[in-house]
């Protein structure tokens, strides 16, 4: 009998472990995947950022770009 209960007792404490490391694990996962979800959020951040830039970018170069043809249909009807 005194054989039959330590057996009893080594099963759940092998139940326990078992318990510990499985919750342990599944902290352990969903902190790293906090991480990765900060990650990508960060370059995420940043390709909006810089496809803000390059829209801003191409705004301006349109400006500039009118600006000069403007500059040159005026010189042109200057020299007629």
């Amino acid at each position: 009998m005194e054989n039959f209960h330590s057996i009893e007792m080594m099963s759940w404490i092998q139940f326990g472990i078992f318990v510990i490391g499985v919750f342990g694990l599944f902290i352990w996962n969903r902190s790293e995947s906090r991480a990765d979800i900060r990650n990508v959020e960060t370059k995420l951040e940043s390709n909006r950022q810089l496809t803000l830039e390059l829209l801003r970018e191409s705004k301006d170069f349109h400006a500039r770009l009118y600006a000069l043809e403007q500059k040159y249909i005026n010189w042109k009807m200057e020299q007629k």
